[in-house]
């Protein structure tokens, strides 16, 4: 138990310096700010928490205006972006038409050029046949006037 009284007497006394040096601490301050009537308890009039009121009122509507403005800003900019990615898309689609008419415009003029091949195929077996017939005909009439030779 002994160990417990000497305890307790050293924490009293700590307790007690620790004290000794708060008052002497806060008394110092006092004669700073010249005296204990700092701390008392200051009252606000009516009149100056109305105007108070009214000037917290005013700082959050011009805030809340300040906020409108720039967000309707951001959507102005947002509006304009938009506007260019769409011409910008809307040209790139043209562009993308023109190029695969262009293409099919090729196909048909290949298939049209081998249906002008055939035509001219045919016009020349025609022609290479008609001269073997003429040739063939030729030597058949020569054949019966001349039979012998």
């Amino acid at each position: 138990m002994s160990d417990q009284n000497q305890q307790q007497n050293q924490q009293g006394g700590d307790t007690s310096k620790i004290e000794k040096q708060f008052d002497h601490a806060f008394n110092t301050m006092l004669a700073i700010f010249k005296g204990p009537g700092v701390f008392k308890r200051q009252t606000v009039g009516n009149d100056i928490v109305a105007g108070l009121v009214d000037e917290l009122l005013k700082e959050r509507e011009e805030a809340t205006a300040k906020t409108f403005k720039e967000k309707v800003s951001a959507l102005i900019d947002k509006k304009i972006a938009f506007d260019k990615e769409c011409k910008k898309a809307e040209d790139d689609y043209k562009k993308l038409i023109l190029e695969k008419k262009k293409a099919f415009t090729s196909e048909i003029k290949d298939v049209l050029q081998l249906i002008g091949n055939a035509e001219e195929l045919r016009k020349s077996y025609v022609a290479t046949l008609g001269e073997a017939k003429d040739a063939l005909v030729e030597e058949e009439s020569q054949q019966r006037v001349n039979p012998g030779e």
